[in-house]
């Protein structure tokens, strides 16, 4: 009985963790993302400053 409930527990804590991981995964893709947004934007906005100053 008792080995029964140690299996299930392990087996309970492992998908916890698995889904865990699944989830930071998830968040780091979004904030990568993200990030490469900003820096798209940040890099468009930079050109046009540069042209307008040369203009």
């Amino acid at each position: 009985m008792i080995l029964l409930f140690l299996g299930a527990w392990e087996t309970a804590r492992r998908n916890r963790h698995t889904e865990a991981r699944k989830d930071a995964a998830a968040d780091r893709a979004a904030l990568e993302s993200q990030a490469d947004e900003l820096v798209a934007a940040v890099l468009a906005l930079r050109i046009a400053g540069d042209t307008h100053d040369h203009v």
